[in-house]
């Protein structure tokens, strides 16, 4: 009678090991597959996909070394192309500004000042205009 449950056990334990590991390797395979194509174009070096990637690492300390190895790659302007975002955000808020000179309680204005500086990580500012825009329509 021990033996047979003895055997049983083996049994059911081999049974329950290899359904964990078939488990395991159905969804390693399955989740191989979700990898962000941005991975892909980076190691391929496209260089729109550096380019993005680059515009995300600029806040680490290692970015300029990162960069460097790139414009080996890509040409000296690669740096341009990663911050004209940046500078094209900076252009359009210093027009919504002149825009505010002609007319400060302009509430859309106002408002998209507040949001491009929240997207420029200026919290103080944004919060600036965010509170100028509610004293003209406190609605917002």
């Amino acid at each position: 009678m021990l033996n047979k449950v003895t055997i049983l056990g083996k049994t059911t334990g081999y049974i329950f090991a290899g359904t964990v590991f078939a488990s395991y390797v159905t969804l390693n395979v399955l989740f191989s597959q979700w990898i962000d194509p941005l991975y892909f174009d980076y190691v391929e070096e496209k260089e729109p996909a550096v380019v993005q990637t680059l515009e995300k690492l600029q806040t680490i300390p290692e970015f300029p070394q990162v960069l460097a190895v790139q414009k080996n790659i890509f040409g000296e302007n690669l740096k341009d192309k990663v911050v004209a975002p940046q500078l094209q955000q900076k252009q359009r808020i210093s027009q919504l500004e002149k825009l505010l000179e002609r007319n400060p309680s302009a509430r859309d204005v106002l408002w998209n000042v507040s949001r491009l500086e929240q997207m420029s990580d200026n919290p103080d500012k944004a919060k600036e205009y965010a509170d100028r825009a509610k004293a003209v329509d406190p609605t917002l």
